[in-house]
């Protein structure tokens, strides 16, 4: 367990991706195009960092700094970010029975914008509201009226199927570590990161409450899903396997809180 390798299925060979001689390479994530890892490198004597693996040269970049834990990586699927945790929060409280500072709590989301001229998701956004037209916008709304009705009675020609291609996911390592933006999340202990279509799927525990949350990236908000700590999404991400009891269950990939208090397994069809 501290190797990650690469298996070609067409020709078998076995490619070693990264080494660890300071404890288990367990958490890695594909991007979307198959051509990065992203993997969590342990350390002895210093903070585990993430390094992303092209797998057509075989580089290996570090993409977070060395002052603070970094773990669990995850693509999301549009190729624009790299989730991970990190122990950045520093909030001691004070032990009675130590007489010292107690550090716990310190885990929070992040997310690294993979390109440079991608903007964080967390700006501001314009929320103007215009109250009238120009004269010049009622005069283009007018003669595309009026070109709309000289088009009556055309039948429209069908358009071309879309084809699904995955995109290429560029990477701008210059400067990639200063790009880190955090999630609007309590400060705790998170793992298990899936990136999806329209968010990322994350466990969480500590303090403030467990279990399996899900952040909207378009409404840009946390919710508590409930259940148990442990699950795994389909490959194109619509179901889910989440363990019910002593077992397991497949359910419809749950965005809100699942019916039934949030028990482990509930939340959609079995």
């Amino acid at each position: 367990m501290n190797r990650i390798n690469m298996v070609d299925v067409a020709t078998k060979k076995v490619t070693e991706v990264a080494h660890s001689l300071a404890g288990e390479l367990d958490e890695f994530s594909w991007s979307p195009d198959s051509r990065w890892i992203a993997y969590a490198m342990p350390s002895t004597f210093s903070v585990s960092q993430i390094h992303i693996y092209n797998v057509a040269s075989g580089k290996d970049e570090v993409v977070t700094d060395g002052w603070y834990n970094a773990s669990s990586p995850a693509f999301d699927k549009n190729g624009k970010y790299l989730y991970f945790t990190s122990e950045r929060d520093f909030r001691p409280t004070y032990g009675w029975l130590e007489w010292n500072h107690v550090y716990t709590d310190m885990s929070k989301v992040y997310l690294l914008t993979l390109q440079k001229d991608t903007p964080s998701p967390f700006l501001t956004e314009n929320d103007e509201v215009k109250t009238g037209e120009s004269k010049d916008e009622q005069k283009e709304g007018s003669s595309a009226g009026s070109a709309t009705s000289a088009k009556k009675g055309k039948k429209d020609s069908p358009k071309p199927e879309e084809k699904n291609e995955t995109k290429e996911v560029k990477i701008d390592f210059e400067g990639i570590s200063n790009r880190v933006v955090v999630l609007p999340v309590n400060a705790g202990r998170y793992w298990n990161l899936t990136g999806v279509e329209d968010g990322l799927y994350v466990v969480a525990g500590g303090r403030t409450g467990g279990g399996l949350n899900f952040f909207d990236a378009k409404s840009k908000k946390v919710t508590n899903i409930g259940g148990g700590m442990g699950y795994e999404l389909s490959a194109d991400g619509s179901n889910m396997l989440m363990r019910e009891g002593r077992g397991y269950k497949v359910v419809n990939a749950p965005k809100g809180p699942m019916p039934g208090g949030g028990k482990p397994g509930e939340g959609g069809k079995g």
